[in-house]
């Protein structure tokens, strides 16, 4: 695929793209670019790959809304399976370019040797011309040095659209335009040797503070604005919106503290401070002499925590071993903690999941002699000095537990390693939720992958090379060493009660036990079911939201009760060998599992979205509402979107809803209604069965365009559009939205205030429209726009 600059553009100034003066780098694209000498101004037209859509937890990047929606939005036209965006520069403001100074170089020593050959010559011939005459001022000199290193970049193909510039302008030099291209495309590894853009002085006419408040249209005066920045600038203050997010119920200050500033997440991209998981990498590199000189004694122990599986479960297989190795015992371990619970925001419906699956956990263990004890440890902090204190009691010097990838599980298992081994306990935190393991997928940079679609390539690429990522370890055997002898009374242990704020009432306890079953083998059951019936037709059916056409097996995955190492192995059995390619609803189903590695990558390495922030901090200066009432209007389903009202009734009763719909609603919530998104992320953790931090963060990130690899700001989806085109019948809309099931007709079901069924709708009591599309989306595009447009702190 190339970039082609199409000759019969017409120089219009038509900028499709929000910032004139952005630069727009194309994630790690390698392209080439055709330039056109006569386009004035400079235009360009490319073509990028449309993102494939996000796990069946995410189905994000597909962005495969219809041609009507992209109009209306006014993003982009579409050809094909590609993208087309026309965008267009003012290079009046471009900043200037870098060239490679050896190139000049070498240009300046071929023009001292002419100049030495002509001394010679003129010595010789005696002839009446000055010395030099004929040969190149340094003017010239630097235009061929530009057309030199445009050539390279050209001949390499490593170009990519970092730039679009006028030469003229960036060189300060006359050149005439049929002699050289207004356009140039840097390479990456060029764009990244440009000087940074030199700051305003302080003592500037026009202060930072007073350009932010234009940027922003707010009549906060210049100098809570420089006050505001201070803030901002300092890692150890608080955001200056701190205080309204709590109010608003997205930060919990009863375990965290106020909302921290975006210089603090940006200390973490800069190494300033430490990732959590850099953090435990230390604990193990200062105590690994002291492990090793630790023998096993009279136990092992595994530590569940959300994998709660006996077959490919990699921590649970080395404490087997181990222990059979020495032929001591192996005990279990699940420590159920309500303060977790409400501090990671656990809905009730997966609280009673997980204890569901405890009892066929317990169940299978003891048939293999292998006790799981379970206890309720009250205060969270305690738990690392508990599970120490366990061991000591059982006289174990080894424990075994699989990572845990958020912060506060990472930042528990580094106290753990040093808790331990200060106790003389080997503490081993294996690496098994993720097919590949965080980290271990890097750019030709060495950079950490931000974009899914290069990331999941070289996720295929690992696995292909690395075959043994998907090989799946058996489940622990016979119990050794006389468990039940010398650990008898650890068998009796009990299923821990729900938490009183976790508890579900007796109907929905059995709704979800028969819309969600516990057990591996129904995990296993599900899975094979999915890839035997509807896997093959996948690609084609994965976003349509009445019937059902995806495996629903989130739940499973979310409590470890499944591991996606199981799952992608069985997938490719079933496309005969293949991880990609050959039957394209499997290949599309396994790139949508990735996913779920892709967001705890991402949660690895940007560990501040874990903390109330998303991954790209300068959204956090968008101007969000924080009206409880309309927030109330949503959580109900009674907003007068019919698509929109039918999810968010669906998420109350089942406590899971399509992914489609999860991206619909929380556009609608962080859009159209302007509420901030993170009041969205967590209600929709405080709802339902599968949430997983990793993935709903990442859902969220994606539908409020303010994470990783997101939908552009200026993408808002339609309700209307989105409910025509996937649940084109209205079958989803009435079977969850009972005041419109008279509405016969397929498209007045959709909009019937709109479209002549405002009196059936009315008498049944559904709620007109509570906010205008149309209008809703101006604001939006307004408040992101001023939002970014100010300097990040």
């Amino acid at each position: 695929m190339s970039f082609q600059t199409p000759a019969s553009v017409p120089p219009k100034r038509n900028l499709l793209v929000p910032h004139k003066r952005s630069l727009l780098p194309v994630n790690s694209l390698h392209k080439q670019t055709t330039l056109n000498p006569s386009a004035t101004p400079a235009e360009i037209q490319f073509r990028r790959p449309v993102f494939s859509s996000v796990g069946e937890d995410a189905e994000k990047k597909r962005q495969e809304d219809d041609a009507q929606e992209q109009d209306q939005t006014g993003i982009s036209q579409r050809t094909g399976g590609e993208e087309v965006v026309r965008i267009e520069f003012d290079s009046s403001q471009a900043p200037q370019p870098f060239l490679e100074p050896d190139v000049l170089e070498r240009i300046r020593e071929r023009q001292r040797q002419r100049e030495k050959e002509a001394l010679q010559n003129t010595a010789s011939r005696g002839t009446t011309d000055a010395p030099g005459a004929g040969l190149d001022t340094e003017r010239e000199i630097r235009r061929r040095a530009v057309q030199t290193e445009y050539g390279r970049m050209a001949v390499r193909g490593r170009m990519a659209v970092g730039m679009i510039i006028q030469l003229r302008h960036l060189y300060r030099l006359q050149l005439p335009l049929t002699r050289f291209p207004l356009i140039v495309a840097y390479s990456t590894k060029t764009a990244s040797k440009m000087p940074p853009r030199k700051r305003k002085s302080p003592d500037s006419s026009h202060t930072e503070a007073s350009s932010s408040a234009k940027r922003t249209n707010t009549s906060t005066s210049n100098g809570q604005l420089q006050q505001q920045n201070s803030q901002e600038n300092d890692i150890n203050a608080p955001h200056h919106g701190a205080q309204q997010a709590e109010d608003f119920g997205i930060v919990l200050r009863e375990f965290y503290p106020p909302e921290m500033s975006n210089a603090r997440c940006e200390a973490y991209n800069n190494g300033t401070l430490p990732r959590p998981i850099e953090v435990l990498n230390r604990a193990y590199e200062e105590t690994e002499n002291a492990r090793k000189a630790i023998s096993p004694q009279n136990a092992v122990v595994h530590w569940f925590k959300t994998d709660l599986r006996l077959k490919d479960n990699r921590s649970l297989k080395v404490a087997y071993e181990t222990a059979k190795q020495n032929d001591i015992p192996l005990i279990c371990l699940y420590i159920l903690s309500p303060q977790d619970l409400t501090a990671h925001l656990r809905s009730p419906a997966r609280v009673d999941f997980v204890l569901r699956n405890l009892e066929g956990l317990k169940k299978g263990l003891a048939e293999l002699d292998i006790p799981l004890y379970m206890e309720t440890q009250e205060v969270r902090r305690n738990v690392p000095g508990r599970v120490v204190e366990l061991c000591e009691q059982w006289g174990a010097s080894n424990l075994f537990a699989n990572i845990e990838y958020e912060v506060d599980e990472l930042r528990r298992e580094a106290k753990l390693v040093k808790l331990c081994c200060d106790k003389g306990i080997s503490f081993e935190a294996v690496h098994d939720t993720c097919v590949v393991t965080p980290g271990a997928l890097e750019s030709q940079q060495g950079r950490q992958y931000a974009v899914y679609t290069p990331w999941y390539r070289s996720w295929m690429t690992y696995l292909h090379g690395h075959p043994k990522n998907l090989d799946v370890v058996d489940a622990p055997g016979q119990n050794a060493g006389k468990a039940r002898t010398h650990f008898k009374d650890l068998f009796d242990s009990e299923i821990p009660d729900a938490p009183e704020n976790k508890r579900l009432g007796e109907e929905e306890k059995q709704r979800f036990s028969k819309l969600y079953p516990a057990g591996e083998d129904e995990a296993m059951s599900r899975l094979d079911s999915f890839l035997e019936t509807k896997a093959t037709d996948y690609g084609k059916m994965r976003s349509m939201v009445s019937g059902q056409h995806t495996s629903i097996l989130s739940p499973y995955f979310a409590a470890g009760v499944l591991s996606a190492r199981v799952a992608v192995a069985k997938a490719k059995d079933a496309n005969g060998g293949y991880l990609d390619g050959k039957n394209a609803g499997l290949a599309s189903w396994i790139s949508e599992v990735a996913w779920r590695d892709f967001y705890r990558h991402v949660l690895v390495h940007w560990p501040f979205i874990c903390m109330n922030k998303c991954f790209k901090p300068e959204y956090t200066n968008v101007e969000w509402e924080y009206d409880t009432d309309l927030f109330n209007l949503w959580t109900q389903g009674k907003t007068g979107f019919p698509i929109v009202d039918a999810a968010m009734r669906q998420i109350k009763h089942d406590a899971w809803i399509h992914n489609r719909n999860r991206m619909i609603v929380s556009s609608f919530l962080s859009k159209d209604l302007m509420l901030d998104w993170r009041r969205g992320e967590r209600y929709f953790m405080e709802q339902l069965i599968d949430g997983d931090f990793a993935s709903n963060h990442g859902g969220w990130g994606f539908g409020s365009s303010t994470g990783v690899d997101p939908q552009p700001y200026f993408r808002v989806f339609n309700p209307l559009l989105q409910s025509e085109k996937f649940d084109p019948d209205g079958e989803f809309i009435r079977q969850w939205v009972p005041e419109l099931r008279e509405i016969k007709d397929r498209k007045a079901i959709h909009d019937p205030y709109g479209r002549g069924a405002g009196a059936v709708a009315q008498k049944a009591g559904y709620p007109k429209p509570i906010v205008n599309h149309a209008e809703s989306r101006d604001r939006a595009l307004k408040r992101y726009k001023e939002g970014i447009a100010r300097d990040k702190p």
